[in-house]
């Protein structure tokens, strides 16, 4: 399609009604009218717009349901659900019902009108009636969160299951749906201001891709990309007339530095979206890779919530703001002037306390003092001593899985960032937290796998890695295999990033995971430098590239208290749910675990049913633990290959 095209499409007369619509429900009233017209104009666009137009114009027109009666909803979602049959795309329309807004049998929702409060309206709002208990089912599944309880919610379960990040979902080619989440349900309508942050983009793809963002009243692009490239992009903006909305920015780099954060931020004015995760802004990465993402959704501060919404703060009182110091840490050194300044305000608006995991950034300098310890390896190793470990006398495992590697010394491995990777708070002995047998080993694809992937070979050319690279002892003799089998993920190449810790004896339970924009480099995890001979003493870090991402440990984790939209589901924790999970922390009774990718999020094949566990957090690790060693008979990919 041409470039003149794709305009076309993208700003067809049902994207530009849901940008006028979404604008008067923010800043006015909805009427009965402006909802019809939406409406009618959805339904006429039903055989060739998009997927995530018309999810993101049936999202706004169920929020604004009250306009109009319970009969009127249900028959859209019946017009809906029989012209998109009649059209083939069953596809969109399963998607739909899985998120509850296309027809699929009886309503469940069951809703009943409730007069609104402002005068002179006769709109109606709609209220969910109250359920009886189901006393016939034991395991009530609550979005992300399956809570096993004796009747109903108002009895303390015995067990929760919570989920940690997600797999970004690829339509195209990888059915399990387990642990995923897609484009269009991170970048949700109706934002005062986003900010995407990446080091690769293809505007035009990301601008149709996920037309959410075109609702936004401002966009922010954070880039690692060339001049050249960012005038094409302002070319493309111009034409769709969203000049005055989209800014682009791309911060300062030393030599051979990279911007390589991935991220969204997304400020609404009842709460704000985090999406930390690995993904490239362009089109192959999302249909045909293995990417992960970190999403959850934060109130504002002193925002009055019920008690399902109230304040669920499972971290330590001195670390509550932890996670917005890193996030307003990180852009004050990335952006500078009106851009720095605005995202900045918007960060200090939000309530982050329940985060559930430690961010950990790197920018680009040589970093002295106090704020040596702030980025890259150096901040997880502090983190890491911060957290009690249940020893493990067979030792532990730590796992680097990556899609590109850095010119690595053996040195920097093996012993600063070994010590990193293997910190922990020290025990009560005098023996050292580490002291226990340590092995490194790094999962990596191998060059058959590439080519006999879902892609072919080309898919080699998102995993950079050079031959002079990686064909040295220290690396090779660490080499495991890609095994995404138990996941779906066999054939579908890694571009995540994971680093992760686990005991010898329980390699389904690892001691913590990180997920994030990191490769194995020294330019992305710093280097600690100063050190006189001999002695383990420095003084400074040295990065040359913006990452970021997060870790999760069982002590750091909480359950989500916000939830800006229906896009993103979360649990809504009861009173009695919020002190079982607080008891179960304090009582060192919450453990991680590798999620098996069962069809139920309370199926664990890797977790005994005696193990003591109450509360489980899944973590959707889509290769094997413990990972397989390379054969005689495998060869690591590398991108040279391309070029024979």
């Amino acid at each position: 399609m041409s470039a003149n095209g794709n305009i076309e499409h993208l700003h067809g007369d049902l994207s530009r009604f849901l940008r006028a619509f979404l604008a008067q429900a923010r800043f006015g009233t909805v009427t009965s009218t402006l909802w019809n017209e939406l409406q009618r104009k959805l339904v006429s666009a039903l055989p060739s717009e998009s997927a995530q137009t018309i999810t993101s114009a049936l999202h706004a027109l169920h929020k604004e349901r009250g306009c109009t009666s319970c009969a009127e909803w249900s028959a859209l979602k019946h017009t809906v659900n029989d012209t998109l049959q009649h059209c083939e795309r069953s596809q969109l329309v399963h998607s739909l019902q899985e998120k509850g807004l296309s027809n699929n049998g009886e309503d469940s929702s069951k809703l009943t009108p409730k007069k609104r409060a402002a005068p002179g309206d006769d709109s109606f709002s709609l209220q969910p009636r109250k359920r009886k208990p189901d006393n016939s089912n034991k395991s009530i599944l609550r979005d992300d969160v399956v809570i096993v309880s004796d009747d109903d919610e108002t009895v303390a379960p015995r067990k929760l299951y919570g989920e940690t990040f997600c797999i970004l979902r690829s339509e195209a080619n990888i059915h399990n749906k387990k642990h995923t989440v897609a484009l269009d349900e991170i970048v949700t309508a109706g934002a005062d201001f986003t900010v995407v942050c990446n080091y690769n983009f293809d505007v035009s793809w990301m601008w149709e891709a996920a037309p959410a963002l075109q609702t936004s009243r401002k966009v922010l692009i954070v880039h690692g990309e060339t001049p050249e490239e960012e005038r094409d992009w302002k070319s493309f903006i111009n034409g769709v007339g969203a000049s005055e909305r989209v800014r682009f920015v791309r911060p300062r780099t030393p030599p051979y530095g990279t911007v390589h954060s991935k991220m969204f931020l997304q400020f609404f004015p009842n709460g704000c979206r985090i999406c930390i995760h690995t993904a490239n802004m362009v089109p192959r990465d999302w249909y045909y890779k293995v990417q992960g993402a970190y999403v959850r959704d934060f109130p504002l501060i002193n925002q009055g919530t019920d008690l399902s919404d109230s304040h669920v703060n499972m971290q330590s009182p001195t670390d509550e703001d932890d996670f917005k110091t890193q996030l307003d840490r990180y852009f004050r050194h990335a952006l500078v002037g009106d851009a720095k300044e605005e995202v900045t305000r918007s960060i200090a608006k939000y309530d982050f306390s329940s985060a559930g995991v430690a961010l950990i950034a790197s920018v680009p300098g040589v970093h002295k003092g106090p704020a040596k310890m702030h980025f890259g390896h150096a901040r997880l190793r502090e983190l890491l001593k911060s957290e009690a470990f249940t020893p493990e006398d067979s030792g532990s495992v730590a796992v680097c899985q990556f899609s590109s590697l850095g010119s690595i010394q053996q040195k920097w491995l093996e012993e600063e960032f070994k010590e990193t990777l293997f910190s922990e708070a020290a025990g009560p002995s005098s023996q050292p937290a580490n002291a226990h047998s340590t092995e490194i080993k790094l999962v990596y694809p191998t060059a058959k796998q590439v080519q006999e992937s879902i892609e072919g070979k080309v898919a080699g050319a998102s995993i950079p890695v050079r031959g002079k690279n990686l064909h040295r002892g220290h690396i090779v003799n660490k080499l495991h295999r890609w095994q995404g089998k138990h996941s779906g993920y066999e054939r579908a190449m890694p571009h995540i990033k994971t680093v992760l810790r686990y005991p010898v004896s329980r390699p389904q339970s690892p001691f913590w995971v990180f997920l994030g924009s990191f490769n194995l480099s020294v330019a992305a995890w710093g280097r600690m430098q100063g050190g006189k001979k001999g002695k383990k003493v420095w003084d400074r870090l040295n990065l040359l590239a913006y990452e970021v991402g997060v870790l999760f440990t069982a002590g750091l984790a909480c359950p989500p208290n916000h939830s800006v939209d229906a896009s993103i589901k979360y649990a809504r924790l009861t009173a009695s749910e919020v002190a079982f999970w607080r008891q179960a922390k304090r009582d060192r009774r919450l453990n991680l675990r590798a999620s098996t990718f069962g069809e139920s999020a309370g199926q664990n094949d890797n977790m005994p049913s005696n193990d003591g566990a109450k509360v489980v957090l899944n973590l959707p690790i889509p290769y094997q633990l413990p990972p397989a060693p390379y054969s005689d008979a495998d060869t690591p990919w590398i991108v040279d290959y391309l070029m024979m």
